[in-house]
């Protein structure tokens, strides 16, 4: 038997706005419509080694193109001189006895972004936004009306952390991503899921903006102790960020109907 693997493709198209390297790899900011009636977002797009099917691509802001990937997140560590610049605040603690403490706080955070497989040129501008992902449920919550999903993807992609062999499959690093379902329903249907689900989605890419607090950066760090040292003046020190979903516009569940209790006799 072949080992199986969770979908995770995503097609977009938009307008690139920045380029940049890092090691080997060329990585793309893409100006893209979310949906046809809402503002522009920005995602950010992987070149692995800057080739694509062997061959370096040829590439410049500016241009109108159109790529297809996969999903990717990616983890890392924010510094706090990285958050206070981000904030557009000056580390207020760097004069005091705590700066030594507050500069060992790490942050951590997770981005996604696309891994491009293929791109193409584009001389018109279509809004092709298209995902289609599955992957095991991991959590689920509400927000407001809406229902969010955090899947664990087993695409082809996922990094193998240990070797199979004749009696299983490699133990592999899953790629973990949102999934968002407005007010909760689909086609009308209520949905309902529930830890370890397997689901198929497809929709559409999403970049919500929120802003995190000093006080709920702390917080997460578990600094709680130096958090109530902060100046009221701090109350307004807060960084703008972006979280990528998918939000759902068609959704499989792959189980069974629950049994019923057999009743007593």
């Amino acid at each position: 038997m072949e080992e199986k693997f969770d979908l995770n493709r995503t097609q977009v198209s938009g307008i690139v706005q920045r380029i940049w390297d890092y090691g080997e790899d060329i990585f793309v900011r893409l100006e893209f419509y979310p949906d046809e009636d809402r503002p522009p977002r920005y995602v950010t797009l992987k070149i692995p080694n800057g080739m694509l099917d062997g061959e370096f691509v040829t590439i410049q802001p500016g241009e109108l193109v159109q790529v297809e990937g996969y999903l990717e997140d990616v983890p890392y560590l924010e510094s706090m001189r990285e958050f206070f610049s981000d904030a557009k605040a000056k580390p207020f603690y760097a004069d005091t006895e705590q700066a030594a403490q507050w500069e060992q706080i790490e942050i951590e955070r997770v981005g996604t972004q696309i891994v491009v497989t293929t791109l193409a040129s584009l001389t018109n501008e279509p809004h092709l936004n298209a995902v289609m992902i599955q992957g095991i449920v991991t959590r689920s919550w509400k927000g407001g009306a809406d229902l969010f999903a955090r899947l664990a993807v087993y695409d082809a992609n996922t990094e193998i952390l240990q070797a199979g062999d004749h009696r299983r499959w490699p133990k592999r690093k899953p790629h973990y991503l949102t999934v968002r379902i407005i007010k909760g329903e689909l086609d009308g249907k209520k949905i309902a899921l529930s830890k370890r689900n397997r689901i198929r989605v497809s929709g559409v890419l999403h970049i919500h903006f929120y802003r995190q607090s000093l006080a709920k950066i702390l917080e997460r760090a578990g600094q709680t102790a130096l958090a109530q040292t902060l100046p009221a003046s701090a109350d307004d020190i807060s960084a703008l960020r972006d979280s990528l979903y998918v939000v759902a516009h068609s959704l499989i569940v792959f189980a069974s109907r629950p049994r019923k209790p057999k009743a007593r006799s």
